[in-house]
Formats: C-alpha cells, structure tokens, sequence
C-alpha cells in the first residue's frame, strides 16, 4: 500500500513539473502575439500587451494604488532582483524535466530514479513558492499606510 501511495506522488509531482514546464515553454511562444496568435501592439520588450506577458505586480497588483515614481522604481528594481535570484531554480527545473523524458525514451521505467528526480522537482517547485511569496512580502512593504488601505479595499471588492 505504502508503495501505491508513493507511486502515485511521485506521477503527481512529475505532472505538477510537466504542467509548469509546459506552460512555461506555451508562453515563450505566444510572445508579442495576441489571443489569436497574430501579433499586435507590444511593448518595448516585444512580449506583447501594455504591461508585458504577465503584467507583474505594478502592471496588475498595484493599479490604482497611485503609486509614486521612487516606488515605481523600487519595485522595478526589487523585481528584477527577484527574477535573477529565481532563474536557477527555474533552469533546474527545466533540467530535471528534460532527464524525467530520456529516463521513459527507452521504455523501461525506473521507479527509484524517478521518484528522485519528483522529489527534486518538488522541491525546485517549494522554493520557487517561496521566492514568488517573500517578493510579494517585500512589494507590500514599499506601500505607505494609506495605499496598503486602498490595496485591501480594492482586493475585498474584487473578491
């Protein structure tokens, strides 16, 4: 029984890493193209849309929080900072997936190799959750008294 459950945490963890990665990899390929695939305006970087691929937390999180140009700059810097410090966790990430396909290109399955490579990509996953969490922490903390307010207001409306 013990060996079914961890059987079948390591296929959920290998998809968890697979879904990642392939979205990931989709995104990469819709870049400066819109819904329907055709490109449309973009921004400087080419990734298209007004605030990018994914908008990040000034595009989105903060709209309408009427955020000064020294916090505009803060968190500029603070996120590209983030993004650095993540970049190896998502190249080890990408890594182990690319070693989970050659270890099922011969057709043979070995359990132990691959519940070592799921428990390393979970763990890549762990830490990613919480960069993504301290950077938002971080983020929070450049808002004054009365934007965090408003931030709350508008997130309790939304909801």
């Amino acid at each position: 029984m013990k060996r079914i459950i961890v059987g079948i945490l390591a296929i959920a963890l290998v998809a968890i890493g697979a879904v990642f990665v392939f979205g990931q990899t989709a995104g990469r390929s819709m870049e400066g193209k819109n819904e329907f695939g055709k490109r449309g305006d973009h921004d400087k970087s080419g990734r298209g849309g007004k605030h990018g691929k994914r908008g990040g937390m000034m595009g989105r999180g903060f709209r309408g929080v009427d955020l000064t140009d020294a916090q505009k700059e803060q968190l500029k810097t603070m996120r590209k900072a983030n993004h650095e410090a993540s970049k190896p966790f998502m190249e080890e990430m990408r890594a182990n997936q690319m070693e989970l396909r050659k270890l099922s290109e011969n057709g043979t399955f070995n359990e132990a190799a691959v519940q070592a490579l799921a428990t390393k990509q979970g763990d890549l996953h762990a830490k990613i959750i919480v960069a993504k969490q301290k950077a938002q922490s971080e983020s929070y903390a450049v808002l004054t008294a009365e934007q965090k307010t408003k931030l709350t207001e508008m997130k309790a409306n939304f909801a």
